[in-house]
């Protein structure tokens, strides 16, 4: 009825016209109110009639003047921000206007200012047509349905693509910068491809045409940063500059900075082109400097202001960002810039909602700025909806195409929504743009790994390193997010994938020399350690580290499965393999099971949670068998939670518990098994423990990091008709500072650890019961720095201070029941313990390390902070009788050298010396006896990495081992073991799914051993041990299923598997049960992720 009432030939005969109301009839103030009133209805009706129909677009982005037109009018209107249209509506630019849209099919379109289109037909799941009529636009469209664009010359096909029509001259012109368009006409067609254009006049086949640049197509839409509108002789300059900047000339951007400064030093504009340019050449302490100078000389002008705060904000100094930001809003509460510093504050502090309006804010007072919208976009996939934050980096990128940045982060976007070829057409145009920058190819390398790349994925990482000065890439170089997601991902998988280990080592060592505070180092050499013999404790020290200096994340805990040596490469169980690259809020879900052969089977589940200010994860672990031979079955389980909550943006609470339980029979693998074995021994232990930790940043180059624990553990052994029951108590603090200060990094801290046992060991009830009560305390203080002697030559110096009082109290209940109280024993000991370590870069692709360090008694039950490395030698290490060494000197020097892409060479020598002490209870003095003895161990390792091809690797190791113990050590004795350990392995990969792997192992190995009657027994034995897996990767890494043999040839061998092997067959042995089998074993893997 409305509509009726609002017909042409209705208004024409109530005589009032659609440009205004013809009052030539009105007789009085009644006939005035109904045309007012009929007035009204016809507007309301525009509006009810647009909301009748399908909104097809929306207007995101606008600049100068930007005009609509609805399907059933010809008025042209102003448009505004967030306009809605629907399908015959239209939308132009005038000569100084610029607009931005969505479609409802997900497509993005940029219009160029004297620019019209038609949104003719917009679909979600079928062909969508518009009109360009004149000017030029911009479209980005992910769609998989078709998209036609209609021009006056040609017709442009598209289907997921990017690319750039411009009407000009009398002719279309289509760039394709990704993807393929069929330009076509009646005259003909022709294909486009990326970086190709093509070009059609009136009448005339479409035809290619050459072009240099691609991305010259939208220098149009570029974002160009704003200077401050202060007069003066740089001015021009300094523009001049920032232009450069942003059409990535950074040459040309230097020099015309430069001399604006020459031009005029007093110049506010020209120190914040020049910070514009520091900040482009990734040098962000260069740029603080300059934002500062520039903010100084302009105090009361709130561009340069919030541009300082922007600077500060990357130096990672958040308060110092908000303060500055938040002066800058009150001299100009309009200047969009301060509040999209105000939002990344916002965001790094998880202050979720306070991000969130001032996203929103900025982008309402400047929708041309790209930050606000990547930052909204940031924060929505922070919040979990990932959709919405792809959309607004979308929108991000299409306002400044040409911004590498923004192009790294749409490819880590569609990483995450799994589309993967999509996420590196992305990322190689990032690379195209700023060629420099190693963010691109630091994305690219897990993108790569993911796809079942990993040669590509190091070639990728190894590029990464090169761009960044040769050290690891950890995150991007923007530094307005904390990028924690990417930071966590398993960067070190690419290595152990590969086989290429011992290679890592060097790179994990660089990137901790640089930066001893960065949570991914510590993480990636925790990863690199589990794959290393005897690192259990470094591996769990390095975690401990990476916890405590990390932000808030969601995925924390390490699958206790990964250190399972039923296969190496591809098969091994990763940490954080199948992390994503953002931090989203929600749950997942990790499980990962193996089964085996002599019913050996396991689990492992790890559920997380991340809110807006915490994080919980939850684990459960598993592992069970009866072993290869009848006296090394196992039955383990392992219960863990951990919480951590961000208190305030610069402190940080955790809380962790964990319980173990472990059953098992004799582990260790000994040369003379029969003679050396326990087949009567059983374990039964079980511990607890309590954590809680603290990080708190003192400022951006200085944070304290702080950990308490409990733990308490008790165990009951049968072995050789006795009984030995352990009752433990530890109580550990630990404190630690970390600062940096021009180049030199500062680790200082401390900790003390009090020890409470009673054990008792019973023989039989003819032999004498022996009690003893041990109360230790331990302190230790130590201090490490890390400073550049020249610019390829790093030095470490450091030290620590050992102090250890220990009072053990032996009590003897004889058979005839007499109890001898025996003379308590007292020990003070104090010790200091040098550190010093060198890594030299001869080349840029040859490094030299070296070390030198002295350790004190320690607990090896207990991780700790202490830097578990000195120039990449490690300095905690499970050793024989590690829980009674008092002291040990240890000597290394090293070489790793990258011949080409494809081919890596290295080698070490280590030198360790030790001593350790036993107490005994001797039967005939009727009194305990103490032994010191020493040791030595001479160990080296090669290795030999070649990558021919994408599809193939082969590795090629040889670690050797000299190792000797005295008479007087703890039994069984090994006067003296050398050994010779040669690792062949190839894999190779088929199509993005499958994973072949080969590996022979030559073993080689000559000893001579010490028997209870202190006769000796020599041993030689050298054999051949392959081993091999079949791993099929899961589409869009929901996991991975490994099938696989260990000793396929049931090859039997005599070996003291001393690396392994423990005199107190400690509970965290059990893991290392089959790196050898007596025969062959199958087993099958799993790993899902969700």
């Amino acid at each position: 009825m409305l509509n009726r009432w609002l017909s042409s030939e209705y208004l024409l005969n109530k005589k009032i016209d659609t440009m205004g109301i013809t009052m030539q009839h009105c007789r009085n103030t009644t006939m005035l109110a109904n045309y007012l009133f009929l007035l009204f209805i016809l507007v309301f009706s525009q509006y009810a009639i647009s909301a009748d129909c399908t909104h097809v677009a929306r207007l995101v982005s606008l600049e100068g003047s930007v005009e609509k037109k609805l399907h059933d009018q010809e008025v042209w209107r102003e448009a505004a921000l967030e306009d809605q249209f629907c399908a015959g509506d239209a939308l132009r630019t005038l000569n100084n206007g610029r607009a931005a849209v969505r479609l409802a099919n997900d497509t993005l379109l940029r219009l160029d200012r004297d620019s019209a289109l038609t949104f003719s037909q917009v679909e979600e799941s079928t062909p969508s047509l518009l009109d360009l009529l004149r000017g030029a636009v911009h479209f980005i469209s992910r769609t998989p349905q078709s998209l036609k664009i209609k021009t006056p010359y040609v017709n442009a096909s598209i289907e997921g693509t990017e690319f750039v029509i411009r009407i000009q001259d009398g002719a279309t012109e289509v760039t394709v910068l990704e993807g393929f368009v069929i330009a076509s006409n009646q005259a003909g067609s022709i294909d486009l491809k990326a970086n190709q254009a093509g070009r059609a006049s009136a009448d005339q086949q479409p035809v290619l045409i050459e072009i240099a640049r691609p991305f010259d197509a939208v220098a149009w839409a570029l974002y160009y940063p704003p200077l401050p509108e202060i007069p003066g002789e740089a001015d021009s300059l300094a523009r001049q500059a920032i232009n450069a900047i942003v059409q990535n000339r950074l040459e040309d951007a230097a020099a015309l900075a430069k001399q604006a400064l020459d031009k005029d030093s007093q110049s506010a504009a020209a120190y914040m082109a020049q910070s514009y340019v520091d900040q482009a050449m990734f040098d962000i302490p260069a740029a603080l400097l300059n934002s500062q100078q520039a903010a100084d000389l302009a105090p009361q002008n709130a561009l340069t202001q919030a541009r300082l705060a922007e600077v500060r904000l990357m130096t990672g100094d958040t308060s110092a960002a908000r303060d500055t930001a938040e002066q800058a809003t009150s001299l100009d509460p309009n200047l969009s810039l301060a509040h999209t510093v105000l939002g990344f504050s916002s965001l790094r502090d998880v202050s979720l909602e306070a991000a969130g309006d001032a996203f929103s804010k900025a982008i309402a007072l400047d929708s041309t700025a790209p930050l606000p919208r990547l930052g909204l976009g940031l924060l929505k996939i922070r919040e979990g909806d990932l959709q919405a934050g792809r959309q607004e980096i979308e929108t991000a990128t299409l306002l400044d195409p040409n911004n590498a940045l923004l192009r790294s982060y749409m490819g880590k976007t569609y990483y995450e929504e799994k589309r993967g070829d999509l996420a590196s057409e992305q990322l190689a145009m990032a690379k195209v743009l700023d060629p420099n920058d190693p963010t691109a190819w630091y994305y690219d390398s897990i993108l790569l790994h993911s796809q079942n790349r990993p040669v590509e994925a190091l070639r990728a990482q190894q590029k990464a390193i090169e761009l960044n000065d040769h050290r690891g890439v950890y995150r991007s170089r923007q530094l307005l997010d904390q990028d924690e997601a990417a930071r966590n991902t398993a960067s070190a998988r690419i290595y152990t994938d590969l086989g290429f280990e011992k290679m890592a080592i060097n790179e994990g060592t660089k990137a901790l020399i640089q930066d001893p505070g960065n949570f991914s180092a510590h993480r990636f050499m925790a990863d690199i350690n589990a794959t290393q013999p005897q690192r259990r404790l470094a591996v769990e020290s390095e975690l401990l580290q990476s916890k405590l200096l990390q932000p808030l994340i969601g995925h924390t805990l390490r699958p206790q499965l990964s250190d399972l040596q039923l296969a190496d490469g591809p098969a091994r169980f990763s940490y954080n393999e199948f992390n994503p690259l953002f931090n989203q809020s929600g749950p997942s879900l990790l499980i990962n099971g193996f089964a085996a052969g002599n019913s050996t089977w396991g689990d492992d589940i790890i559920a997380s949670f991340l809110g807006n200010r915490f994080s919980i994860s939850l684990a459960q672990y598993h592992y069970e068998s009866d072993g290869f031979r009848d006296i090394d079955w196992i039955d383990k389980d392992t219960l863990t939670a951990f919480a951590q909550f961000n208190v305030t943006p610069d402190t940080m609470l955790q809380l962790e518990l964990s319980e173990d339980t472990q059953e098992n029979g004799y582990l260790n693998q000994h040369f003379f098994t029969d003679t050396f074995a326990q087949p009567d021994f059983s374990s039964d232990a079980e511990r607890e423990k309590v954590r809680f930790g603290i990080r708190h940043y003192l400022s951006p180059n200085s944070q304290l990091i702080g950990n308490i624990a409990h733990q308490e553990f008790t165990s009951d052994q049968m072995t050789f008709q006795s009984e030995i029951n352990g009752d433990d108590e530890f109580d550990t603090g630990e404190v630690q500072w970390l600062y940096s200060y021009m180049g030199a990094n500062f680790i200082v801290g401390g900790n003390i650890t009090d020890f409470e046992s009673t054990s008792t060991v019973d023989r039989g009830p003819v032999n004498p019961l022996l009690v003893t009560q041990v109360e230790q305390e331990s302190s230790n203080i130590y201090i490490y720095s890390y400073f550049p002697l020249m610019e390829n030559i790093h030095f470490t110096a450091g030290g620590s201070y050992t102090k250890f009082d220990a009072t053990t109290t032996p009590v003897v209940n004889l058979p005839d029941g007499t109890i001898l109280n025996l003379p308590e024993e007292k020990a003070d000991e104090s010790q200091f313990n040098p550190k010093i370590g060198l890594s030299w870069d001869l080349q840029p692709n040859t490094t030299l390390r070296f070390s030198a360090f002295r350790n004190g008694r320690n607990f090896t039950e207990l991780d700790s902070l202490e830097p578990t490395q000195v120039a990449g030698f490690n300095q905690v290490f499970d050793d024989f009788s590690s829980k009674v060494i008092i002291d040990s000197k240890r000597y290394g020097l090293a070489i790793d050298h990258i011949i080409s892409q494809q081919l890596f060479i290295g080698a070490s020598i280590n030198h360790a010396e030790r001593t350790s002490s036993s107490l005994r209870f001797d039967p005939i003095l009727r009194s305990t006896v103490r032994t010191n003895f020493d040791t030595d161990r001479d160990f080296a390792e090669a290795y030999l990495y070649y990558a021919p091809n994408e599809k193939i690797n082969l590795t090629v190791e040889l670690d050797y081992e000299d190792y000797n113990e005295p008479r007087g050590a703890l039994p069984p004795v090994i006067l003296s073991l050398e050994t010779y350990r040669l690792p062949i392995g190839i894999k190779y990969r088929y199509l993005s799914n499958l994973i072949f792997e080969l590996t022979g192992t030559f073993y080689d190995q000559k000893g001579n051993f010490l028997l209870p009657n202190q006769s000796e027994l020599a041993g030689e034995d050298d054999f051949w041990l392959f081993d091999g897996n079949i791993t099929y990767n899961l589409p869009k890494r929901y996991g991975k299923l490994t099938l696989g043999a260990k000793n396929i040839f049931d090859t039997s061998y005599d070996y003291e598997d001393r690396l392994n092997n423990t005199s107190f067959l400690s509970e965290k042995q059990g893991t290392n049960l089959y790196e050898l089998t007596d025969e062959r074993l199958i087993y099958g893997k799993f790993t899902l992720t969700f």
